[in-house]
């Protein structure tokens, strides 16, 4: 497993992307978000999650935002985080929206589980999480 992790995060050929500003407290509103943050190293850096999001273990404890298709705004503002990890579909468009009018950062990566998804949104967790 750590060896495809390490594979995942080599440096792409393709055009590079300016370097994400590192995030200090982290709300996900899926699962498979909260468990690469965790697995990159990332848990003391999470502040909340969604109502359906419990693993790993660890993070049974992390405030919960409600349901990932009804989150509350009030809810996420109060956790203070700089950046929100959503897959398409969680969370709705206008919550989602005033959340980014407050300026807290929003990056929403595709739902489908394909390699190329995988792959997208280790490396993405990774960027945010290193300076």
């Amino acid at each position: 497993m750590a060896a495809l992790f390490a594979l995942m995060l080599q440096p792409s050929v393709k055009a590079a992307r300016p370097a994400p500003q590192q995030a200090r407290r982290i709300v996900t509103l899926d699962a498979s978000l909260l468990e690469t943050v965790c697995l990159l190293g990332g848990a003391g850096r999470m502040v909340g999650a969604d109502n359906r999001d419990r693993s790993p273990r660890a993070m049974e404890a992390l405030p919960r935002i409600g349901d990932p298709r009804a989150i509350s705004v009030e809810g996420v503002l109060s956790l203070a985080p700089d950046l929100i990890l959503r897959t398409t579909g969680r969370g709705p468009d206008d919550r989602i929206r005033m959340l980014e009018q407050t300026g807290i950062r929003v990056i929403t990566l595709p739902a489908d589980y394909t390699l190329k998804n995988l792959i997208l949104k280790v490396r993405t967790v990774a960027e945010v999480q290193v300076k």
